[in-house]
């Protein structure tokens, strides 16, 4: 239902506002919530969890979902604006936009069809590849990262298919 909703002939515009709260207002308030627990802590990271459906480059034919589609591009353009300003104001707290690719969960099962098994990933993979990810992410913010990270993902993933279907 919601996915028709978010389609030229259906669109709603109280789903609108609540996917935007939710993916876009969301995060930027807690970031600024936690603004000052971050900068205290050891590791000085935020991280937003976006999508490949929200970059303009990596987006494919998909057209289904475009209120999805524009939160996650938002919350790109969050996390981009809000690491400028973390530069300037709190220069070591760093900021990764984390596109984890097609992980298997209740909300991505009826979209599963079409995804390659290697590019299918379990929760705990997911897990996996961001605590490394920001257990390396030194200096600088993780932008221009989305297709960096998307890309990483999938190429670890492929070299790890076997460890995946033991999970």
């Amino acid at each position: 239902t919601g996915n028709k909703k978010q389609q030229l002939g259906g669109l709603d515009e109280d789903l609108f506002g609540q996917v935007m709260k939710t993916n876009v207002y969301g995060p930027l308030k807690l970031s600024e919530i936690f603004t000052e627990n971050v900068a205290a802590s050891q590791q000085k990271k935020i991280v937003g969890i976006t999508s490949g459906l929200g970059s303009l480059t990596l987006m494919g034919k998909m057209s289904r979902f475009y209120y999805y589609q524009m939160s996650k591009a938002a919350l790109n353009m969050v996390l981009k604006s809000a690491a400028v300003e973390y530069r300037r104001r709190l220069p070591r707290v760093k900021l990764l936009a984390f596109h984890p690719g097609t992980t298997d969960t209740a909300l991505s099962r009826p979209f599963q069809r079409g995804v390659a098994p290697h590019s299918l990933f379990t929760p705990a993979f997911v897990a996996r590849r961001l605590a490394q990810l920001l257990e390396h992410m030194r200096g600088s913010n993780g932008f221009p990262a989305l297709s960096a990270q998307m890309v990483q993902v999938q190429q670890v993933a492929s070299s790890e298919t076997d460890n995946l279907n033991r999970l």
